[in-house]
């Protein structure tokens, strides 16, 4: 396998890591897996690091043209927000805005933007991302093996909109995405450049819940909060994706999919503009969205 052309996607959840590898020339997926972990791969970076290597040798990946790491949403702050054209320090401005949201030093806080439309004239509208130093830092300096050191670290929301612009025939159309991931769910009403409302629903709650009861409780949250989007925002869901954790669940697809009467529920299982392996791991795609989204970022930096 050559692997100049090569990116491979991470996306960090708490029970498993999710794999994707693309192939930027061919514009499609070689790859996907989910690798299960003994702990959180931000919790333990050695761990973390084993696991993908010994994934990287058993495929026989050498090299690769870059490394990108997404997590989920619920480890971080993120927010879509409107920069004025007179703001001449963009760093000072978010830094500033991060002080408004948190009662501790913002130093504590790596700080990031993706830039989604405007111009200087009129200004610009961003994603506002906020993670932790400590996580930041102990993936950055945490690696032993600089070759697989991932270069470029997001949010799955991020990771979501990039997968849509680029794999969706249609990617101004707006989509609502729902990621069920054990660290939270978050529902997401994406199109082309524009976030246009993020909703998340916790899970810590469900902890020690027999399965089913914490799938009914789980569900009916997912509903509320799609319902507050069309009532308070204006945002249909006349089709909704799931992705994430949970879609592999078809108990969970099911019970969703009753609390969900107005909404056609689908696996997002397949993108126009993306090839996928012909094979079983094709169906893992719904699982390693984040993933593929975050390799697919690094193949346009890599441009």
């Amino acid at each position: 396998m050559s692997d100049t052309l090569l990116h491979l996607g991470l996306d960090a959840g708490d029970l498993s890591l999710k794999v994707a590898l693309y192939n930027a020339a061919e514009k499609s997926v070689e790859k996907l897996a989910q690798l299960d972990v003994p702990v959180p791969p931000l919790n333990d970076v050695s761990a973390f690091e084993n696991v993908l290597e010994a994934w990287l040798k058993e495929n026989g990946i050498e090299e690769l043209a870059s490394v990108s790491l997404t997590v989920s949403s619920f480890r971080a702050i993120v927010k879509q927000l409107f920069v004025p054209p007179e703001v001449a320090d963009l760093g000072e401005y978010l830094r500033w805005y991060l002080s408004t949201l948190v009662n501790e030093p913002v130093e504590r806080y790596f700080i990031d933007f993706q830039q989604l439309s405007g111009s200087n004239d009129i200004g610009w509208t961003v994603i506002f991302i906020a993670l932790r130093t400590e996580w930041v830092d102990a993936v950055r300096k945490g690696f032993r093996n600089k070759k697989i050191t991932p270069q470029i670290m997001n949010v799955d929301v991020a990771a979501l909109l990039n997968l849509i612009e680029v794999a969706d025939e249609a990617p101004q159309k707006e989509r609502c995405i729902v990621k069920a991931d054990v660290a939270g769910v978050s529902i997401m009403w994406v199109a082309e450049n524009d976030l246009r409302a993020l909703r998340g629903v916790s899970t810590i709650d469900l902890v020690g819940r027999e399965q089913m009861d914490a799938y009914r409780i789980l569900s009916r949250a997912i509903a509320e909060q799609v319902a507050l989007a069309a009532s308070e925002d204006g945002l249909k869901a006349e089709k909704v994706w799931l992705c994430g954790d949970l879609s592999a669940d078809e108990t969970f697809f099911k019970i969703l999919k009753a609390k969900l009467p107005e909404s056609e529920l689908a696996l997002l299982d397949s993108l126009p503009n993306l090839k996928v392996p012909e094979n079983e791991e094709a169906a893992l795609l719904p699982l390693c969205v984040g993933a593929v989204g975050a390799a697919l970022q690094a193949a346009e930096v890599h441009q």
